[in-house]
């Protein structure tokens, strides 16, 4: 059964923007992120997941509509502009995954490897990025992105519960 290309846009667009909520899924799926709350006489959790939710599918609709209408209008070069915003969304959604980690975070990061060798390993991983668009097209680098992305997407309606 074949997608449309509608569908896979809109589920990329969805995946990202659950993506950029992750920490808020993350404090409002978990009691013990809202602790503070517990002298509350009234449980903020369904009001705060209706809003996260609300949120999530607003920002999906600014990604969808948004790249959807400047793709069509767009030439080679803004083509290519769209593709590298699209990455640099992706990878910062991403990054907000990665700091919910504590051994991936950049305090604890910093400690194991130094100010200067934290900041190698930024300029690294950034030269590193640099050499695979370079070498493989921003193309196929934005095509394994929304790849991993659509592959992450059902975790949006797992936190939807």
């Amino acid at each position: 059964m074949m997608r449309s290309p509608m569908f896979r846009k809109l589920a990329l667009a969805f995946s990202v923007a659950n993506l950029c909520f992750f920490m808020a899924w993350r404090d409002v799926l978990s009691p013990q992120a809202i602790a503070y709350l517990y002298l509350w006489k009234q449980n903020p959790g369904f009001a705060s997941l209706l809003a996260l939710l609300i949120n999530v599918l607003a920002l999906t609709a600014v990604f969808y509509l948004g790249f959807s209408l400047a793709w069509r209008r767009a030439g080679p070069f803004l083509q290519n502009c769209l593709r590298l915003a699209f990455l640099v969304i992706f990878f910062r959604s991403l990054n907000g995954v990665r700091i919910q980690f504590h051994s991936l975070s950049t305090g604890h990061l910093r400690l194991v490897f130094g100010r200067v060798g934290f900041f190698a390993l930024g300029m690294s991983l950034l030269a590193m990025l640099i050499l695979i668009i370079a070498r493989y097209g921003i193309v196929s680098v934005t095509r394994v992105a929304a790849g991993v992305a659509l592959i992450l997407s059902p975790l949006g309606l797992v936190a939807c519960k």
